[in-house]
């Protein structure tokens, strides 16, 4: 019989890893992403921008060493724009 994936069980994530992030924030300001990441290794692309170009939206991937890193980089991401995933 086929198991059934837990869902409320933590996923395990084998670090060093690259993560990704989508981080949506007002146009021109994704110098303040790179000033996070600046001693990190990472890549930053935008994805698309809103309608009337006043937001756009950005695919932030960053090599983060264990889940503690991962999770303080989500924050100061979080504290800088609209809406980070």
């Amino acid at each position: 019989m086929a198991s059934i994936c837990d869902f409320k069980a933590k996923p395990v994530i084998s670090y060093p890893i690259f993560w990704s992030y989508k981080v949506i924030m007002l146009s021109g300001d994704d110098k303040k992403i790179r000033e996070i990441l600046k001693e990190k290794e990472f890549k930053i692309s935008i994805s698309k921008h809103s309608k009337n170009a006043k937001y756009t939206s950005f695919e932030v991937s960053v090599l983060v060493e264990n889940e503690n890193q991962r999770k303080e980089i989500f924050e100061k991401l979080n504290q800088i724009s609209k809406f980070v995933l």
